[in-house]
């Protein structure tokens, strides 16, 4: 059904007519519209970025400029707008599976499958500013607090580790009770939520280290993805092909499964 929606023409009355249609037919619908509104992408462009090898990981600056990719063994910057190649970082000995842009774009936070996290000032050096070591296994997650001082790194090593962005040095670390695999900063960055490969939820005060939410059996397989909704009143954990909520306020599980549409 959604590869049909995603191929049907500009035409939202069609549109509608489908989504009707599963309403009508589906006791639990896997795709509930809020709206048939729809841009006009007539005039938008694909970009296609030469990145040399196979693309890992992909993230955009918060300005819109800028978009990396990580490949087998390095970063390469690109104009958002136009495509043209900027830079091309080269330090890591293994994947770069995560990237973060800081604050204003000019830094760039990677995580590799070397175990290693690299801060680079990518706009005046290719050299790295931080090369930040002991994790002892892949890299899985980063992310940035809003100010840029803080970085956050979870890895298949079982730890969530806390460094500074202006040192490199750890300033914080935390031990899990299995592979982490993913992370997500609550919108007022107290709270960090974190996905670990036995299917556990587990969300962390970040300035206390006390644990705010747990649930254990919160996924039958690994917790591949978390997300906090924007005003942070909610939590979305997906696993395969499984997104559940969470309201923050109770953590009670809230409305039911949101399974991956079946396909033939």
């Amino acid at each position: 059904m959604c590869g049909r929606l995603l191929s049907l023409s500009k035409n939202n009355v069609i549109i509608d007519t489908h989504l009707k249609s599963v309403l009508r037919h589906t006791p639990r619908p896997y795709l509930m519209p809020v709206s048939t509104f729809f841009p006009d992408l007539s005039n938008a462009q694909i970009l296609e970025i030469p990145v040399g090898d196979q693309c890992v990981s992909v993230t955009r600056s918060c300005c819109g400029r800028y978009i990396a990719a990580g490949t087998d063994h390095r970063i390469v910057v690109a104009d958002a707008m136009t495509g043209d190649i900027l830079k091309s970082l080269n330090c890591h000995a293994d994947v770069v599976r995560c990237l973060r842009f800081i604050r204003d774009g000019s830094e760039i936070v990677s995580g590799s499958h070397d175990g290693t996290i690299v801060v680079w000032e990518w706009q005046s050096s290719d050299l790295p500013r931080h090369i930040l070591t002991g994790h002892s296994d892949w890299i899985t997650g980063i992310s940035v607090t809003s100010d840029g001082k803080q970085i956050i790194s979870t890895s298949h090593d079982r730890t969530l580790r806390i460094w500074s962005r202006i040192t490199g040095f750890k300033i914080g670390e935390l031990i899990q009770t299995s592979q982490v695999v993913c992370l997500a900063f609550s919108p007022d960055e107290r709270w960090v939520a974190l996905g670990l490969y036995n299917g556990t939820l587990k969300v962390t005060d970040i300035f206390s280290e006390a644990v705010v939410f747990l649930d254990t059996e919160a996924h039958e397989d690994a917790v591949s993805c978390v997300e906090f909704s924007p005003d942070g009143s909610c939590l979305a954990a997906a696993s395969h092909y499984l997104v559940r909520l969470w309201k923050t306020q109770t953590w009670k599980r809230v409305g039911v499964d949101l399974e991956d549409i079946p396909t033939g």
